[in-house]
């Protein structure tokens, strides 16, 4: 709520009588908010600031030091405008003084002898209850308005609007919190989870008129959001029934197949399967899932698993490439945790279980966070040859004769295995990354050689060991 009144304004309303205003014309848009006669030397030390001073000069007789140096002092305590009567005590008004009101902006205005302070102080204080009184008009007014906003129709980017309106600066609202959004953030808007943020477009001081209109719109949007927040949930888990159902059951008609892309709202049958697996569950799955409803209006499947949470989702690949990065830099930041697998484009949702098995199997790729398989296609002739009845006869034949021996004489044949192969049969990297001596390799490997039958040094032999290795990776 506005309470003060421009030096401008005390002018143009002729608050101050029959005046000259001298020197200070820059100052004109100063706020003042009191107005006070001074008549001692040191009486500008008192000032809280926003002051108008009226003075005859009667504190200056034989100060020219104080005189010299009142316009400075003045503008050093955030005095508005200086009222100076003429023909008492102050005596000239030099080139220094004027030099020095235009230098801080402080108007200089000269009164004529005649001019009883009463007046101004009365022409002031009724200006300024005038003004109070048509802003508390305005403010109530306001209030109305965000009252008659208080409907469950009302759209977000409305109410948003109407407060922007109202307080005179932009008020937005964003989901997730972004540093790089804003300097001047409000809230969290909270319930029994955190909706969002509102916010301001720049760092601000606002009043409590400002202040009052933001609250006010804070408590809608808390209504609305919440309201919304538990619509999806229901929408949510609705979702995760049907995922279920469509998992579990290869043999739907194609019409309940239609029903579901329809309610989906999706444009085809086309769809991703995601794979968000955590060897850690640190990101809680509902955390994804929100997320994934702001971005994507709550229009996808979903189930999860004990290591993570499978979605599937209508979208083009930039899209929820983008979709991933920018959750992977609010959820998991420093790419700790969360490994995501994305399978290939599927055309019906006939073949939902085969996209989940893409998808989780190429979360377990140990390259990057992300990873679409159509972006791996050696990996994907190692996916085949685990799907087929030799492919695991090797695993079984190779990789659980050396852990049985592992768990059985307490060894790490299994980790140096895994180890040589990672580090490209590189003998001494192998060492070093196991902190052990190159002859204490050297035996481990024979030791392997000897349990498995195959020789690292034969390449057919060798092809299988490595295989075996990335097969039991993904199994």
């Amino acid at each position: 709520m506005r309470d003060y009144i421009t030096i401008k304004d005390l002018l143009e309303n002729e608050c101050f009588g029959d005046c000259n205003l001298v020197a200070g014309m820059n100052g004109l848009k100063n706020k003042a908010k009191d107005v006070v006669v001074l008549e001692t030397p040191d009486g500008v030390s008192w000032f809280q600031g926003n002051e108008i001073v009226l003075t005859a000069g009667y504190a200056f007789i034989n100060e020219k030091k104080y005189k010299s140096e009142f316009i400075k002092s003045a503008y050093e305590h955030k005095v508005a405008a200086i009222c100076i009567k003429i023909g008492r005590y102050f005596g000239e008004i030099d080139n220094n003084l004027l030099n020095d009101a235009d230098k801080y902006g402080i108007p200089l205005i000269i009164l004529r002898k005649e001019t009883t302070y009463s007046k101004i102080v009365g022409n002031f204080y009724e200006f300024l209850f005038n003004i109070k009184t048509n802003n508390l008009i305005e403010q109530n007014l306001a209030y109305n308005k965000l009252l008659n906003l208080n409907s469950k129709n009302i759209r977000l980017e409305k109410i948003l609007e109407e407060v922007t309106n109202l307080i005179g600066e932009e008020v937005r609202y964003t989901r997730f919190l972004d540093n790089e959004q804003s300097n001047f953030l409000y809230l969290p808007i909270n319930t029994t989870e955190n909706l969002g943020y509102i916010y301001l477009e720049k760092e601000v001081q606002l009043n409590d008129f400002q202040n009052n209109c933001i609250t006010y719109a804070i408590s809608l949007i808390k209504n609305k959001l919440y309201l919304e927040q538990t619509f999806l949930y229901n929408i949510s888990q609705n979702h995760r029934i049907i995922t279920n159902i469509l998992l579990q059951n290869q043999n739907h008609s194609q019409s309940f197949l239609d029903s579901v892309i329809f309610n989906l709202n999706w444009k085809s049958s086309e769809f991703y399967c995601v794979y968000f697996r955590q060897d850690e569950k640190i990101v809680a799955n509902s955390d994804i899932r929100k997320f994934l409803e702001f971005k994507l209006n709550s229009y996808f499947l979903f189930n999860t698993y004990n290591d993570g949470m499978a979605i599937f989702c209508h979208i083009e690949r930039n899209k929820l490439q983008n979709i991933l990065f920018n959750l992977i830099k609010k959820l998991d930041p420093e790419n700790k945790y969360l490994q995501i697998g994305v399978s290939y484009l599927k055309k019906d949702l006939k073949e939902i279980n085969l996209s989940l098995d893409e998808a989780e199997k190429i979360s377990k790729t140990d390259k990057r966070t992300i990873y679409f398989i159509e972006d791996f296609p050696k990996e994907k002739i190692i996916f085949d040859l685990a799907d087929t009845m030799n492919g695991k006869e090797v695993v079984n034949d190779i990789v659980d004769k050396i852990k049985v021996y592992d768990h059985e004489h307490n060894t790490e044949l299994y980790l140096t295995f895994c180890s040589f192969i990672s580090n490209n049969m590189i003998r001494k990297d192998t060492a070093k990354e196991l902190h052990v001596h190159v002859e204490t390799l050297r035996y481990r490997l024979n030791k392997i050689e000897e349990l498995t039958g195959y020789c690292f040094e034969n390449s057919k032999d060798l092809m299988l060991l490595i295989l075996s290795k990335e097969i039991s990776d993904i199994l």
